[in-house]
């Protein structure tokens, strides 16, 4: 990202809510290196939580689609 260290933490929600989370985790070990900024690397670590959950979910509704697909097929 261009100019990452010279960003306010105010400017980073809009910034980083396209990346996945390699691109978030190689922000927060470039800030951890490089800034230490607290509340960037909160927003950081903030923002690879809601990934992680999202993709949890995707998941949960993956198998549990899967579920239901078997049982609507299966007259048992």
């Amino acid at each position: 990202m261009p100019d990452f260290d010279l960003l306010p933490a105010a400017a980073l929600p809009s910034r980083i809510s396209g990346l996945d989370i390699e691109q978030v985790e190689q922000l927060i070990g470039y800030e951890r290196i490089h800034g230490e900024r607290s509340g960037v690397l909160r927003l950081l670590e903030r923002r690879r939580d809601q990934i992680r959950t999202s993709e949890d979910r995707s998941v949960e509704i993956a198998v549990s689609g899967s579920d239901d697909e078997q049982q609507d097929r299966d007259p048992t």
